[in-house]
């Protein structure tokens, strides 16, 4: 089990708004964000100047002006699956939202399970909000459920599709200028702001680092298809990690965008010997630019996975799919049901009481405790959704021992 800790200012503030409310009858009160250590995770790599790039302080970004409140869902029925032809209105799971992994809690006033480490992003849906708190919605193989976290933890999505803006001048503003672009759905990490521009950093097939409208980046934005690269027609050339397409042919011009994960451009123009005059699309990001062919490369950011791997769970049971996940509530009872299992799973299965358990399952953050409801183990409370998980195969018999390592 992965320790808990009590230190997160952010969720502790939320924390103790919701426990005042409470013993007040009084909603509404404020909560002062936190501005520390969360944002540097969520946007970490810190800040660029001096080739054209985005160069302003780094801060944590302020989302609430911008976004509407969320209102309260079930958090049992946003787990769902989304069906893009039966749930199209559904405003809160067409959207989706990333998470840089840290501390969260179960529920808010519970203790911290630690960060995995690493800022690998992890795909969630975003459906409750508390100040600077978020409540996301967690879809794993295996399991669902939802866990609380700092708001700053999230990376940005664009709204819509966006212009990058530089600092240096770019040539006149046309379809067939050099550019980088930003299309509905694409994940970014926010640095910082400067006035109505949020200073943003996209890693991808290419690296791109530069400013958005305010309104047109927030914590959740369209699902889109396909990000793989889009067929042209054009000549491909074969680059290095860190070549850069700049907005001019001259080493000093704003850079654009930074060739980070994939090795291809296309070919528009060959210029001169040492230029060429190249583009590049895919789901996520557009851009168009000049190359040179012998130009060292530039720096580019890296999705660094946790350095350790988070422990697993040793399993001593089977248990059966839809099985409800309960907040743990520390003692012999659980609290609100917050997930289920999906398919018939493995679990590290203890008794607390007569009718409570102690089940843990395997998570991005390690085993995660739940409780689980039930006289006996053969016999848990389910609450998935009908249709949303595989049936059981377990049937009345006891859930079949897993022997440990």
């Amino acid at each position: 089990m992965r320790s808990a800790h009590w230190g997160d200012r952010s969720l502790a503030a939320a924390a103790a708004v919701t426990v005042a409310t409470a013993a007040t009858g009084c909603g509404g009160a404020a909560v002062e964000r936190a501005r520390g250590s969360g944002s540097a995770v969520a946007g970490a790599g810190g800040v660029r100047g001096g080739d054209g790039r985005a160069g302003v302080q780094a801060s944590a970004p302020d989302r609430s002006e911008s976004e509407a409140p969320l209102t309260a869902v079930d958090a049992i029925a946003v787990l769902a699956p989304y069906d893009e032809a039966r749930d199209e209105a559904d405003v809160i799971r067409s959207q989706t939202s990333w998470l840089v992994p840290g501390r969260v809690q179960l529920a808010l006033g519970g203790p911290f399970i630690e960060g995995p480490g690493g800022n690998e992003p992890l795909r969630v849906t975003l459906f409750a909000r508390h100040g600077q708190a978020a409540r996301v919605a967690v879809d794993l193989p295996h399991a669902r459920f939802s866990v609380w976290t700092d708001r700053a933890r999230l990376l940005g999505v664009m709204r819509a599709d966006t212009r990058v803006t530089f600092r240096a001048a770019l040539p006149q503003f046309a379809a067939d200028a050099p550019h980088a672009s930003l299309s509905a759905g694409a994940a970014v990490r926010r640095l910082g702001h400067e006035g109505g521009m949020v200073h943003v950093r996209y890693e991808g097939q290419l690296e791109v680092d530069g400013l958005v409208p305010a309104s047109a980046v927030a914590d959740s934005g369209p699902m889109h298809g396909n990000r793989g690269r889009r067929p042209t027609g054009l000549r491909s050339e074969m680059v290095m990690t860190g070549a850069a397409i700049k907005a001019d042919m001259s080493w000093g011009s704003a850079t654009l965008a930074t060739v980070a994960r994939g090795y291809l451009v296309d070919v528009v123009q060959d210029v001169d010997a040492q230029w060429m005059l190249v583009a590049y699309e895919d789901g996520d990001v557009s851009a168009r630019g000049y190359f040179q062919r012998y130009a060292p490369p530039a720096s580019v950011h890296y999705v660094r996975p946790p350095d350790v791997p988070p422990p697993t769970m040793v399993a001593n049971a089977r248990v059966a799919s839809g099985t409800c996940l309960y907040e743990s509530s520390g003692d012999a009872s659980g609290g609100d049901a917050i997930g289920y299992l999906v398919g018939d799973q493995p679990v590290a299965l203890d008794a607390t009481s007569a009718e409570w358990w102690t089940l843990a399952v395997d998570t991005p953050w390690g085993p995660i405790a739940f409780a689980a409801r039930g006289p006996t183990a053969q016999t848990l409370v389910a609450c998935a959704p009908a249709g949303t998980v595989p049936a059981s195969k377990l049937g009345a018999p006891a859930p079949a021992p897993i022997s440990g390592p």
